[in-house]
């Protein structure tokens, strides 16, 4: 499996990090560089670079990384058909791609413990989605959500 890697300057010092460990797992870790990194880039562009490669390839996956992992996850799930969870805990990376189906992990290099990494990372990777209707009821009802300005059912 394709995953689409991409760091702000924030995220550089874990980048090779999360590269070799998608390598040694067997997964093809695809690099996509910032655009004039360096200290004054803006995280939204790494961001939407990884999200436009997984609406090209849904089979694919996204990890981003920036100094907190917040900004790179808004900035991707503006993209339809992308929906990214910032990873702090292994159970919470593995129910939310299960559950929610996320295809993007994003990590703060910042605040996210080196120990952690690696697992965090496998239960991205390993995790299957969950097929059961609820399950693909709720994605569905996200993407109308976001794709329509308000769920329709809901809001009046």
């Amino acid at each position: 499996m394709k995953v689409h890697i991409g760091a702000d300057h924030a995220g550089m010092p874990l980048r090779e990090v999360v590269v070799t460990l998608v390598e040694k797992h067997g997964y093809y870790p695809i690099v996509h560089e910032m655009p004039n990194a360096g200290p004054t880039d803006d995280y939204p562009i790494i961001a939407c670079i990884v999200a436009n490669q997984l609406q090209k390839d849904v089979k694919a996956r996204g990890i981003i990384l920036c100094g907190s992992g917040v900004g790179v996850a808004i900035a991707a799930n503006r993209f339809k058909g992308v929906r990214a969870v910032e990873g702090y805990d292994e159970a919470q990376v593995a129910l939310a791609r299960a559950h929610n189906h996320v295809n993007v992990l994003t990590l703060g290099a910042r605040i996210t413990l080196r120990a952690r990494i690696s697992s965090l990372i496998l239960a991205f990777l390993r995790t299957p989605i969950d097929r059961s209707l609820r399950h693909k009821r709720r994605i569905k009802m996200l993407d109308e959500i976001v794709y329509s300005r308000g769920y329709p059912h809901v809001i009046k």
